[in-house]
């Protein structure tokens, strides 16, 4: 396994942590999303500062900094301190509007599914994943193993408001995560 697996690797094995992304720069330049020279930033959803910035600091290479909005002091076993940073990702709130024609054996219930089903496969997108509109519209179809017939999606829109819907993916940056509600979730069913 390489290096940069290996610290996504052991920072997914901490308690509490749930996603983690990051950009490894090992350029002599600063790159495109403002990471210094052989620097890695990392991005990580849950965890405890302290035991994210230890990880950092047993699994990177030696004279690689780290970059972020989160620093934490990481003390050697020679009681030496190193400064840690890492980021937490900027969340990006997803509402999803779906409007649908019930079939005849149609359940009210049906529509809590409908829900479930795009929050799951919304909130299991990786860090810096955008959010296709039409990954969400076969998330609502699926009943696994096979599509539901208990109705046809007429139309889905998609956005970071209830506002703002269009018919278009949303875009996620490299230190975003995408994340939704079941009550960001509306289904509007025909007559």
């Amino acid at each position: 396994m390489a290096l940069w697996e290996g610290i996504i690797a052991s920072l997914l094995d901490l308690d509490g942590v749930t996603r983690v992304s990051g950009v490894n720069n090992d350029t002599d330049t600063v790159d495109s999303n403002g990471i210094p020279a052989h620097t890695i930033a990392m991005i990580v959803e849950g965890g405890q500062v302290d035991e994210i910035g230890e990880t950092i600091f047993l699994k990177k290479c030696e004279g690689t900094g780290t970059f972020g909005s989160v620093s934490t002091t990481y003390v050697d076993e020679y009681g030496f301190p190193h400064n840690i940073m890492f980021s937490r990702p900027n969340i990006v709130p997803i509402y999803v509007t779906l409007t649908i024609t019930p079939a005849a054996d149609y359940l009210s219930s049906v529509a809590n599914e409908l829900r479930e089903r795009v929050v799951t496969y919304i909130n299991s997108l990786s860090i810096g994943t955008s959010v296709n509109i039409g990954r969400v519209l076969a998330s609502a179809l699926t009943s696994c193993p096979t599509v539901d017939t208990r109705f046809d999606i007429v139309s889905i829109t998609m956005g970071t408001s209830a506002e703002g819907q269009s018919g278009a993916s949303v875009p996620i940056r490299w230190n975003e995560a995408a994340l939704c509600s079941l009550e960001n979730v509306t289904i509007t069913v025909n007559a």
